[in-house]
């Protein structure tokens, strides 16, 4: 029986028999939590699926819904001054939610 645990352990895949399963626990509610048979002997394939769904868990519980992008998400934003590479005050005052009108928002893959 093979264990394999991803995402500091909210995701856990294990093996009973020779089909897959998968465990997520992304916090102490029942609605946070869910597990599944991946139906699938391969473990290859099993961590796919596990990713799939984990990743759509994650979609559904997120609390900003819309994902509107916001002013730290963006590639001009300088984190050590808290404040718009442009000066652009909208920034901060709108609580970077000013990003949606910006004409230069540029996103950055690591920043969410």
């Amino acid at each position: 029986m093979g264990m394999m645990r991803f995402h500091a352990g909210r995701m856990v895949l294990h093996q009973q028999g020779t089909v897959w399963h998968v465990r997520i626990k992304l916090g102490a509610s029942p609605e946070h939590q869910t597990k599944a048979s991946l139906e699938t002997s391969n473990a290859e394939e099993a961590i796919f699926r596990a990713e799939r769904i984990y990743a759509d868990l994650k979609r559904k519980l997120s609390k900003r819904v819309d994902d509107k992008p916001l002013c730290w998400q963006c590639i001009h934003w300088e984190g050590v001054n808290a404040q718009c590479g442009f000066g652009w005050p909208e920034a901060r005052q709108t609580g970077g939610r000013f990003a949606a009108q910006c004409s230069v928002f540029k996103a950055c893959p690591n920043r969410k």
